[in-house]
């Protein structure tokens, strides 16, 4: 878990059998009021379920809501995870890989779960991105900050995006002087296309 007891981001495993025949591996935002739970979203890949598991269980696209509750809760995140994120999403927005990685500490390592890339330091953190433009669902014009969550040494945020790759969540750790040591990012995978999934695994190739 990283956030506090305002917000946090939460990772859990499901075993075989709870909803589908294979394990289910979430991340999840979670936000408190009083004590309380009052917003749990929950992202996964569906592609680490496998198409056959899934029929009967997808919703079209259109049935998704607009708000995920969040105006509920309001952003109650700390302010340097709220200033990183933003920062983050900004750099990512704008395709501007030099600003995204000028925010991660030297030994950093950035992860894309869905399409199961993992790559360390700042410099090639920075090719990952150049090169990704156009098959992260995360990293361009339409992106948008819908939730932060967390406190000063860790949390996230929930973005959202135009088309099939409409949302997701980013997580991010942080050290004492606010550079990302860790970031990973979880989408539903089965929403892109196998050109785009190969894509972002080519992406990660150093050169």
């Amino acid at each position: 878990m990283l956030g506090d007891e305002n917000s946090a981001i939460v990772y859990f495993t499901n075993d075989p059998g709870i909803f589908f025949p294979a394990d289910m591996r979430a991340v999840s935002a979670v936000n408190f009021i009083d004590g309380k739970i009052a917003r749990w979203i929950d992202y996964w890949d569906a592609n680490h379920i496998g198409s056959a598991n899934l029929e009967g269980w997808r919703h079209p696209q259109e049935e998704f809501p607009a708000d995920f509750g969040e105006s509920h809760v309001g952003e109650i995140a700390s302010a340097r995870i709220r200033q990183v994120a933003s920062s983050l999403n900004q750099a990512l927005t704008a395709e501007d890989a030099t600003a995204a990685a000028a925010l991660f500490a030297p030994d950093a390592t950035f992860v894309d779960l869905p399409g199961h890339v993992r790559v360390t330091g700042p410099r090639h953190i920075q090719s990952f991105l150049a090169a990704a433009r156009g098959a992260l669902p995360y990293l361009g014009h339409t992106v948008q900050v819908r939730h932060v969550l967390g406190a000063d040494a860790g949390g996230g945020y929930e973005w959202t995006a135009t088309g099939a790759l409409s949302h997701g969540i980013n997580v991010l750790k942080l050290d004492e002087q606010g550079l990302i040591t860790s970031f990973e990012s979880m989408w539903d995978g089965s929403q892109a296309d196998h050109e785009t999934l190969l894509a972002i695994a080519k992406a990660a190739i150093e050169r």
